[in-house]
């Protein structure tokens, strides 16, 4: 999976919140956060697909959520809870 212009197994990104960026969400979080972002070409193409569309249903297998407010939050609070 491309991430911050790397390539990593589903493996390597499983105890992450892996999502795409929106607006104003910072890149430059501490490396205890747990919150690592796609690649923007792939975030440009899952934001075209339809709500509806087999590949866009296939991201929770993947481990990939759509942004929301509380990315950050849930991210800090998983490093919480996992220290």
């Amino acid at each position: 999976m491309p991430t911050d212009c790397q390539l990593a197994s589903p493996e390597q990104l499983r105890e992450q919140i892996v999502t795409w960026r929106v607006g104003s969400v910072r890149t430059d979080t501490p490396e205890w956060v747990p919150l690592i972002f796609i690649d923007e070409w792939l975030q440009q193409r899952l934001k075209r697909l339809p709500k509806d569309d087999p590949i866009r249903k296939m991201l929770p297998e993947l481990g990939i959520e759509e942004p929301g407010d509380n990315a950050l939050l849930r991210a800090v609070q998983k490093a919480i809870r996992d220290f």
